[in-house]
């Protein structure tokens, strides 16, 4: 039997609670709603970190960015944590994957270690001017990273469309498919739902908001840190109200649902769509004033870290699954659907096959969430609680809004508070310091891991020497 190809699709900031599926009003989502309809939809899934880089690390891997070593983003990534993630041989999907005979195409811009694995990448989909204009800045990406990337990444996304767009990216694609005789991986990273939000003009008359609410400047008021303010003005452009803002954010969704749709047609149009499993998600949510957090996801409340995840297209249909799962959970989970062999050590996420057969009602009974790049900060999170930990005043305040979101530590109850308002730490110091104690062991886990196998790696590597001086 020939072997099952994949579509992997991440919305960047795309958040749950924005898709017909997960309970919105508005029509953003009809054709990924149906690829649930039709598949598996799992309702409490949380990424384990709240920005783009670690998160995209921990899709393709299956580990905790504590694990893989990629802990922040961008610009902040050192030499180290780039140095870490190379030492500890992480392996990809794509990689696993190109070894068991599939034609592995990575459609994002990120390049660096998540090129790993492709045989086809995006550096090949950009025209012969934009090849010119970027190769010399993404060239150093292999093996340095430069704080010129913060200014490359504002040209690359500020104002006007995205490069590329939904329908670059799409429209690729479909190219690269059409003449595929093997079966394929194709991971697309759609980017038209991050800052500044993307859509075509007609897309945006649907969703426009027909009243006027209160003026940007004001509700930026409470943002101290200007340049940040200043960034936010010049990214919105003419929308003036944050009404308007969040109308071209669900905008943004409905032109990525319908270019995912297009993708969908070509396969049907080549017999193609039955034979491919569709697994949609994204890096990370999206805060759209929610505590004073506008247009962005740092901060790891619900709005920023809670992250759809679909299956399409599995022996099991239209099933809701409420357990927790995180992005670790998706490469074990897609290698035991393919039954190709993996050993359960080889990563911090566990298979949901079990939960989508229905043997099982949940696999862990909390999830865990970091941030480092405007804050530094831990969370758990339980179907009840909420616990946020940050070492310092300094680690917590945010470098972006030069304020301090929620507080030092914070614990919200989730059954009377969901929209976590109301910290109440200094209520329940038993609560706290259960919570506490879970997250840091966890984390003190993952981390005895990471030296058990660095123990392991040097080990093998002085019988290598040894071995090497007897010849």
């Amino acid at each position: 039997m020939k072997p099952k190809n994949i579509i992997l699709i991440t919305i960047d900031a795309l958040r749950a609670d924005h898709l017909g599926c997960y309970g919105y009003e508005r029509s953003t989502s009809p054709n990924i709603d149906r690829l649930a309809k039709n598949g598996v939809i799992f309702e409490n899934v949380f990424s384990t970190v709240n920005a783009t880089d670690p998160a995209l690390t921990t899709i393709l891997s299956g580990k905790y960015p504590i694990t893989h070593g990629i802990r922040n983003h961008g610009e902040k990534i050192t030499e180290g944590m780039v140095r870490d993630f190379y030492n500890r041989k992480i392996l990809f999907l794509s990689e696993i994957l190109r070894r068991n005979g599939y034609y592995t195409i990575g459609l994002d811009w990120l390049g660096r270690w998540h090129k790993k694995g492709f045989e086809y990448y995006f550096g090949d989909y950009l025209g012969e001017k934009d090849i010119i204009k970027y190769k010399k800045i993404l060239s150093i990406f292999p093996d340095t990273i430069s704080k010129r990337m913060k200014k490359f990444y504002a040209k690359f996304r500020r104002r006007g469309k995205p490069t590329p767009t939904a329908s670059d990216l799409t429209g690729k694609a479909i190219e690269l498919l059409e003449n595929c005789d093997k079966p394929f991986f194709l991971f697309i990273h759609y980017w038209d739902t991050h800052t500044p939000y993307y859509a075509p003009k007609n897309i945006y008359a649907e969703f426009k908001p027909n009243k006027k609410g209160k003026k940007l400047e004001e509700l930026f008021k409470s943002i101290k840190n200007e340049k940040w303010k200043k960034y936010l003005l010049e990214s919105v452009g003419e929308l003036s109200t944050a009404e308007e803002v969040i109308a071209m954010y669900d905008s943004a969704i409905k032109y990525v649902d319908q270019e995912i749709g297009r993708l969908i047609e070509h396969l049907k149009s080549k017999g193609l769509y039955k034979d491919t499993i569709f697994i949609i998600t994204s890096d990370h949510g999206e805060s759209l004033t929610e505590h004073g957090i506008f247009f962005d996801h740092h901060g790891l409340y619900d709005e920023s870290i809670h992250v759809p995840l679909i299956f399409n297209n599995l022996p099991v249909e239209g099933k809701r699954i409420k357990g927790f799962v995180q992005h670790v959970d998706i490469v074990p989970t897609l290698l035991d659907i393919l039954k190709i062999p993996f050993k359960e050590s080889d990563f911090d996420g566990v298979s949901l096959v079990p939960l989508i057969k229905g043997e099982i009602n949940s696999l862990r009974s909390f999830i865990i969430a970091e941030e480092s790049y405007t804050e530094k900060k831990v969370a758990i999170r339980t179907n009840k609680w909420k616990y946020i930990y940050s070492p310092s005043k300094k680690a917590a305040t945010c470098t972006y809004c030069g304020v301090i979101h929620g507080g030092i530590q914070e614990l919200y109850d989730l059954e009377s508070d969901p929209e976590e308002m109301i910290n109440i730490v200094e209520e329940r110091p038993k609560i706290v310091t259960k919570l506490r104690e879970q997250l840091f062991g966890f984390i003190g886990y993952l981390e005895q891991k990471i030296v058990e196998k660095e123990k392991s790696r040097i080990s093998k590597r002085i019988k290598e020497l040894k071995s090497l001086k007897k010849i």
